[in-house]
């Protein structure tokens, strides 16, 4: 009886023994946390100490362990805290970077914790999530990122010369970039169906894009926005510790919004890994789709706002005849 008792007392031990590898793991992503419906994987490396994650194909948490807590019992708590980033990050106004600190059940099984915005400390949310599974991820699965590496590079879909990104930096903190994209990113009826696109549906096509955005953590992760003729989005782009580019893209609506799908439909975001084939593309590689970006910049603009009415054309075209005038006739005088 005593050895049963005993080998009993070492199974819930073992069971109920933590350690920051039991970070390790998929986990829920849920609205309620202001997560996004999809799933958190967490990689924590014992040897650096280092916490990488990635949730919903949208943002990425990068930080460290701390064991340097107890609770009210004595036990110690094991936590990981750091900084958080999504896609979309190019406006300082909007909460698409700040900061997390989270604490793992003491079985093992979730964690709690909150996240806050890096523009305003007081907006964010308590963060509390449940383990799906115990499988360790990959390291694309959880955007282990690179000790060095950053994206500026010309890079390749899959080896696939048909779909390539050229990303160049700038010495303001920013980045431009143009590439390819598949113009379908699931099913194919369906994305016509909100495209509103009557070409060949019969195969999925390339599609050329400009992004343009901000660099975050050592200039190692970048985040903006894409414009294409179809379609705006958010992007986020990272080098792995492999040295492939990953690369979050999520879909936004006419209003430059979020599509209001769920997490399952497979047509609203995509995650894609690219493979470096230059490490310094000329500014006229990166800027070669900058057109697209004017004119969806410019039709977004006026679709929000009255300004292409018939009145204000005239005006318009009254004070561009009036310039012209001006210039031809009285330009001696200025």
């Amino acid at each position: 009886m005593k050895l049963v008792s005993f080998i009993l007392f070492l199974y819930l031990l073992n069971v109920y023994c933590l350690d920051l590898n039991d970070w390790n793991g998929r986990y829920s992503d849920s609205e309620a946390s202001g997560g996004y419906g999809g799933s958190l994987y967490i990689c924590y490396d014992e040897d650096t100490n280092r916490v990488y994650g990635a949730y919903s194909q949208i943002g990425i948490i990068y930080g460290e362990g701390d064991t340097s807590e107890t609770d009210t019992e004595g036990n110690t708590l094991y936590k990981i805290k750091g900084q958080w980033l999504a896609a979309g990050a190019v406006n300082d106004e909007l909460c698409k970077e700040g900061t997390f600190e989270l604490t793992l059940n003491q079985d093992g099984q979730g964690f709690t914790g909150i996240w806050r915005c890096i523009q305003d400390s007081s907006v964010g949310s308590n963060w509390i999530e449940w383990r799906i599974d115990n499988a360790i991820p990959s390291d694309q699965q959880c955007a282990y990122l690179h000790e060095t590496n950053i994206p500026q590079g010309s890079w390749e879909l899959n080896e696939n010369e048909d779909f390539t990104l050229d990303i160049c930096y700038h010495n303001d903190g920013f980045y431009t970039a143009s590439g390819d994209i598949a113009k379908l990113l699931g099913d194919v009826e369906t994305s016509f169906e909100i495209f509103g696109d009557d070409e060949d549906e019969d195969e999925e096509q390339e599609v050329e894009y400009f992004s343009r955005g901000k660099m975050y953590i050592d200039d190692r992760i970048i985040s903006g926005t894409l414009f294409s003729k179809y379609f705006n989005a958010i992007s986020l782009g990272f080098v792995l510790r492999d040295g492939s580019l990953g690369y979050f893209v999520w879909l936004l609506d006419s209003d430059n919004q979020l599509i209001p799908f769920t997490y399952n439909s497979d047509i609203i975001h995509t995650y894609e890994i690219y493979n470096n084939v230059d490490d310094n593309p000329s500014n006229s590689d990166c800027k070669e789709n900058n057109d697209i970006s004017f004119i969806q910049y410019f039709t977004i603009e006026a679709s929000s706002s009255s300004f292409l009415s018939p009145l204000n054309f005239f005006f318009l075209f009254s004070f561009v005849f009036f310039l012209i005038f001006v210039n031809t006739f009285y330009s001696p005088f200025f």
